[in-house]
């Protein structure tokens, strides 16, 4: 049995109302970890500031206010227990979700237009069939900027050949790389998506097992567990894990030069090249990943207009790495998972004994630490501290968006 607890914006709120009439939709916040939910299964699949989608015992729910009926129609017309599960993508952090992937068997893509594109007569619900396809769109991220980083996978199941590739926008990703995989005898497919690749694409011939994005950069890991960054602003170095001036290995460009050459450029975060990551997050400027040691590393920087910066990335150690901290909660804790929201991280961690516990530090501006009344009053959380409304709780899942925090547990006593 599962229990979703939710704690921070008012996404929360409104949410939990529906579910607990005890509670007032009109709260801006939910400062302490609250149940919102039981049910036998619960995963969420999808989470921004401004909406939520959840699978409770398989069938599919949505709640918040970015989607209009129709788009929403389609979500919960969704097969319940779907295998493959869908791939949701969108802006997490502005517009929310801009559609999803049904993989094979079912081989569709639906999208949601931006705002600002439907005034253009486009449908509110777009949907392709990619069944004629020889390739598979396994990915979607989105960064701040328009571009849509889209990843591509021969649908030949055992080939460790893939790309991403940056495109202009939701709609150019339409015209281009969607007109050609739903009407492969258009031209040549193979020529088509290879002039796509060296149109769109910087030094990547691998399919990510994992992916995810923050406001300035993409996130990739692949099969090894290698971790890849993808710069889409190169303003903010810190948030790509790695420096971004052309080295000489790499590039004639002098030291003197801007580093934009390393725009949409894939390249491995050099103090994680031994470390094999089996989970990553990312939102605002910070990323996250986790090794198979249960070790966190944690990069990036607080966004404009933020009062405060993690302690862990502002002091750093001695001889540590410029980018890269590792992140300790104890000797024996292993972290088991992360997410991170707009200015805001939470990990759930165990130890050997069973000792099982919650962290989260960063903005509190609206109660996304889940610190109750330890919180009160502080906007900004420096060191991480104890949630203790889950303290004992085994996390099945832990999911941070926008000002919003999810955590699915086991019920007590299961």
């Amino acid at each position: 049995m599962h229990e979703l607890f939710v704690f921070g914006y008012a996404l929360s709120a409104p949410f939990l109302a529906e579910v607990d009439d005890r509670l007032d939709a009109r709260a801006d916040r939910v400062s302490t970890p609250r149940c919102a939910l039981r049910a036998q299964r619960i995963e969420v699949v999808w989470a921004s500031w401004c909406d939520l989608i959840l699978t409770i015992d398989g069938t599919y729910r949505y709640y918040g206010d970015s989607l209009s009926t129709p788009q929403i129609a389609t979500i919960l017309a969704i097969p319940p227990h779907t295998t493959p599960p869908p791939i949701f993508f969108g802006r997490r952090d502005s517009t929310g979700l801009l559609g999803f992937i049904l993989p094979p068997p079912h081989d569709l893509i639906t999208i949601f237009p931006p705002p600002e594109e439907t005034f253009d007569g486009k449908p509110l619900v777009a949907t392709y069939s990619l069944s004629r396809a020889d390739w598979r769109i396994t990915a979607i991220n989105f960064t701040s900027t328009k571009f849509a980083y889209a990843t591509l996978q021969p649908r030949k199941s055992d080939s460790n050949y893939g790309f991403t590739i940056a495109v202009p926008s939701v709609s150019h990703f339409e015209r281009t790389v969607l007109s050609q995989l739903i009407n492969p005898k258009a031209s040549p497919l193979s020529t088509t998506i290879d002039n796509v690749r060296k149109m769109y694409s910087k030094n990547t011939t691998f399919p990510p097992q994992l992916s995810c994005s923050n406001a300035a950069t993409v996130t990739l890991v692949n099969g090894e567990g290698t971790l890849y960054t993808l710069p889409a602003d190169t303003r903010f170095p810190r948030a790509a894990g790695r420096g971004l001036v052309n080295d000489a290995e790499d590039s004639d460009l002098s030291d003197t030069e801007q580093p934009d050459q390393e725009l949409h450029t894939v390249k491995r975060v050099p103090f994680l090249e031994e470390t094999h990551i089996v989970k990553v997050a990312a939102g605002g400027l910070y990323t996250a990943a986790v090794s198979t040691d249960g070790e966190l590393f944690l990069w990036g920087q607080t966004q404009s207009g933020v009062d405060g910066e993690l302690s862990v990335l502002r002091d750093g150690e001695e001889g540590g790495d410029e980018y890269v901290r590792v992140v300790e909660f104890g000797e024996g804790m292993r972290v088991v998972d992360v997410g991170i929201g707009f200015g805001h991280i939470v990990v759930a961690v165990e130890g050997g004994g069973g000792e099982r516990r919650v962290f989260a530090a960063g903005q509190n501006k609206r109660g996304e630490l889940g610190l109750g009344g330890h919180g009160e009053g502080v906007e900004f959380v420096e060191q991480f501290t104890e949630v203790e409304g889950l303290k004992g709780r085994k996390v099945n899942q832990m999911t941070c968006a926008g000002w919003s925090s999810f955590v699915v547990v086991e019920a007590e006593g299961e």
